[in-house]
């Protein structure tokens, strides 16, 4: 009988529900500008972050082109949920190329809650949203952030990642992500957009082709609306 190759054979690493890591942020090779709001309390979080979209501006992760006048049709399709659970794989599809790009490392932090206990309360009260498996690893990071304590953690491993964009996606979790080797942020948002700032306009351009490669669009802001149907 051939022998499986390393990468097919199953080991006991494959039954470890992946985690959250404890860091350092002070110690981290960061790009300090774009980050610092992530590393304060939450109220100076909120005015580092207007100012840092003032400077380099907010971008939307979207499935659709552009934004929508109130009476477009399609807005109806937001609250379909088979449509919007449709829609994920291209998310994902970009976050992991974005993550292999960035160097299999990513920061998340929970600043927009002042206290632990809500973050927990928040999430377990929203666990129904999710998939068996998804809701494992779930219930792991409650456990963990239950110990440390933390605001802000590391993520090395993909499944996790994907986690929390399922999670951004159907409005279970309302954090930032942040990459650190390209400068980019990915933040909570409503109705499959997800708000995202990028420092460098060489950045921009590549994540804006990789979002198109995953039919997605990584747009400005309020600045062309649909054409009427």
């Amino acid at each position: 009988m051939m022998k499986m190759g390393n990468d097919l054979e199953i080991n006991l690493s494959d039954g470890v529900i992946p985690k959250l890591l404890k860091s350092n942020f002070e110690t981290q090779d960061y790009d300090d500008e774009l980050y610092r709001y992530l590393v304060t309390d939450i109220e100076e979080s909120e005015d580092a972050l207007s100012l840092v979209e003032k400077k380099y501006g907010k971008l939307v992760l979207d499935v659709f082109r552009y934004t929508m006048d109130t009476d477009d049709p399609r807005l109806d399709l937001l609250s379909n949920d088979y449509f919007r659970l449709s829609q994920e794989d291209k998310y994902l599809k970009f976050i992991e190329n974005v993550f292999y790009l960035n160097e299999e490392k990513v920061y998340v932090d929970f600043v927009y809650f002042s206290d632990e206990n809500k973050i927990l309360q928040f999430i377990e009260n929203r666990m129904s949203r999710l998939d068996r498996i998804d809701s494992y690893i779930l219930l792991n990071q409650i456990d963990i952030m239950r110990k440390d304590q933390n605001d802000m953690y590391l993520i090395e491993d993909l499944n996790l990642l994907k986690l929390f964009i399922k999670c951004f996606l159907r409005e279970i979790l309302w954090c930032n992500l942040y990459f650190p080797k390209h400068p980019m942020i990915v933040s909570t948002g409503y109705d499959l957009g997800l708000p995202v700032i990028v420092k460098d306009k060489q950045d921009k351009e590549n994540y804006i082709k990789m979002a198109e490669d995953s039919r997605l669009f990584l747009k400005d802001t309020g600045k062309i609306v649909a054409p009427k149907l």
